[in-house]
């Protein structure tokens, strides 16, 4: 038996998933406290990302996520200078 996995970081996400009918099987992580706070509210069971990740582990995906938001910002900010040329010449990065 396998069952789905939400991640919740805001309350109106837990709500928007019990409203669409998933409250059963599906494992809860609440990411944040007021998910934390609404899935108590519910009585619905869930765990923590430190239960199941240590902290250099939650840190390595955080800064990958942040390399990749780096490498996307430059890109754009490369395809806005090509589009614009005055905004690469005056040397404003616009992202």
């Amino acid at each position: 038996m396998t069952s789905d996995l939400l991640l919740v970081e805001h309350a109106y996400q837990v709500h928007d998933f019990v409203a669409r009918g998933l409250s059963g099987d599906e494992r809860w992580v609440a990411l944040a406290l007021p998910a934390a706070a609404a899935l108590d509210e519910l009585g619905v069971p869930y765990a923590i990302c430190e239960e199941s990740y240590s902290r250099e582990d939650l840190e390595e995906v955080c800064l990958a996520g942040h390399r990749q938001l780096k490498t996307l910002c430059r890109d754009l900010d490369n395809w806005l200078g090509q589009k614009r040329p005055v905004i690469e010449s005056r040397g404003m990065p616009p992202i």
